[in-house]
């Protein structure tokens, strides 16, 4: 999806080699995308707390049926006054949501982090980013992008306490039914990167050891040596080339 293309553009110009992901909330949901879609450019997945529904037996023809389904959105009107009574609610009540959501460290969603959501709040191209939900097409399910077109190691680090879904129950039905795919449950909220750093890295480091090691038995791939040999300028051109 177009979500991914920035995660694409920055890995292939950036980083020059395949790279691992890692993502919270929607970003776990953009990291996955980025993988389904361009394997090539990915060396591990790691979902923090993942936004994306979850749909055991998915097939490709459900995501194909599911996308070519007419969306009906709501009239404008409603659509204005839903993104204007979420940002009034969420500026008023900012330091209350992050208490919620940081069980285990309240601390850590402190003053500074209030001021950075509140100024991000208060820009009017939040609305638009918020009013855009209603007009996108169907999200392809998590675990279809991991399982099916993804296919490579996944490792879920999960707040078990997150108020916002069932994490604990979400984290191991992905287990279940995605291949390759490990699990941490950590004692945090939505985002315990930040309120457990320290857990957090160190299940971060202790994939992407997992993940080096790996690619060190099996050797450097074909697609990892044909990225690094192209000019800045035309890797976004090979990668989509090596994902077709």
């Amino acid at each position: 999806g177009a979500a991914a293309l920035p995660c694409r553009d920055f890995i292939v110009s950036v980083v020059g080699a395949p790279a691992v992901l890692a993502g919270n909330s929607i970003g776990g949901y953009i990291c996955t995308s980025t993988a389904a879609d361009y394997p090539c450019l990915v060396s591990g997945l790691v979902l923090i707390n993942s936004a994306g529904a979850i749909s055991p037996g998915c097939t490709a023809a459900d995501v194909e049926a599911a996308a070519a389904a007419p969306k009906k959105a709501p009239p404008p009107w409603l659509v204005r006054l839903a993104t204007f009574g979420l940002m009034a609610y969420l500026q008023n009540s900012i330091a209350k949501q992050l208490k919620w959501l940081y069980p285990t460290n309240p601390a850590n969603a402190d003053a500074w982090l209030q001021k950075e959501i509140y100024r991000a709040a208060c820009d009017s191209r939040s609305a638009d980013v918020f009013a855009s939900v209603f007009y996108l097409p169907k999200p392809r399910p998590l675990n279809y992008m991991i399982a099916e077109l993804w296919k490579g190691p996944t490792a879920v680090v999960q707040g078990v306490l997150d108020p916002l879904n069932d994490a604990l129950g979400r984290a191991r039905q992905l287990a279940e039914i995605c291949p390759d795919l490990q699990v941490w449950e950590l004692q945090a909220g939505h985002c315990p990167h930040d309120e457990v750093p320290e857990q957090v890295n160190a299940a971060l480091l202790e994939f992407a050891e997992q993940v080096m090691s790996r690619e060190g038995q099996h050797g450097a791939t074909s697609s990892n040596n044909a990225i690094q040999r192209t000019p800045p300028s035309e890797r976004v051109a090979v990668a989509a080339e090596l994902t077709s």
